[in-house]
């Protein structure tokens, strides 16, 4: 199966995208979100990888899309200018999840995107 070197493809990807478009305290928890969701992908055994596989990645791949299409184009330089990225960039990225996304959540991820959306929250302010 190729699944596992796909894998690493679209994760070096992600991280490349991070260090390009996303300011530091969003790159950092960023990296961290995609390092543990990778890894817990990577570890699964082959049967559960084939039956997870292609919505991990098509969720991963639109999250990289919608990434290098945001408006944001590197790194703020300067005093302040990361609070503007911040504002600026969530924008630019961000969307609402359908009813059909959320309802097809586990309770584990409905909390962990709660986790999230608070940490985020806590980095606008």
């Amino acid at each position: 199966m190729g699944g596992k070197e796909s894998l690493l493809r679209l994760y070096g990807r992600i991280l490349r995208l991070h260090r390009a478009k996303l300011p530091l305290p969003l790159r950092d928890m960023g990296d961290q979100y995609v390092r543990e969701e990778f890894r817990q992908m990577w570890n699964l055994k082959d049967a559960d990888l084939k039956r997870h596989y292609p919505e991990f990645t098509s969720q991963w791949q639109n999250y990289a899309r919608t990434l290098s299409l945001s408006e944001e184009g590197g790194r703020p330089a300067g005093e302040g200018a990361e609070e503007d990225a911040l504002g600026s960039l969530g924008s630019s990225t961000s969307g609402d999840l359908s009813e059909e996304s959320l309802e097809g959540l586990s309770d584990e991820q409905r909390e962990q995107l709660k986790r999230l959306k608070d940490e985020i929250d806590g980095l606008m302010k």
